[in-house]
């Protein structure tokens, strides 16, 4: 089917939820952050846009970690995860595996933290990330002292 003139895609609305979303996050105005990322998942998984639908699970993880909803944030993260995982966005299951481990690591589970972080690690080594590598390994020091 044909879009008509002035119509706005399915993907084009649920970007645009994202991205508004986002600034209400900037503004901290979190209710209205969460209202549009759910407008945007809702609308991903209408039209199967597995993207959107993964990076306003990440986005949902984000808020919710920083309102300290550790439940939330942690479904939400992990969804983000298998949908990158299905997309083969190593990029985006590394910061998921990242926000993941921070996740655990607030929650005092160091060991899940530290499978999330070491995966994350892995991913930042092959990519040749000198500064996450680096930032990632100074993390799981910090672990390895938590677990003594």
């Amino acid at each position: 089917m044909k879009q008509r003139k002035g119509e706005v895609s399915g993907l084009e609305e649920a970007s645009g939820y994202v991205i508004v979303g986002a600034h209400e996050l900037l503004q901290q105005h979190f209710s209205k952050a969460e209202e549009n990322y759910l407008k945007a998942y809702d609308l991903s998984r209408k039209y199967s846009l597995p993207l959107i639908q993964g990076i306003s699970c990440y986005s949902l993880g984000g808020l919710y970690f920083r309102q300290a909803e550790f439940k939330k944030s942690e479904i939400r993260f992990q969804e983000a995860r298998n949908v990158f995982v299905l997309q083969e966005d190593k990029n985006m299951v590394a910061l998921s595996d990242l926000n993941l481990g921070a996740l655990y690591f607030e929650q005092k589970n160091y060991d899940q933290a530290g499978v999330y972080l070491l995966k994350a690690r892995d991913y930042y080594a092959q990519a040749k990330n000198k500064d996450m590598f680096s930032l990632l390994n100074t993390a799981l020091k910090k672990l390895e002292k938590q677990k003594k």
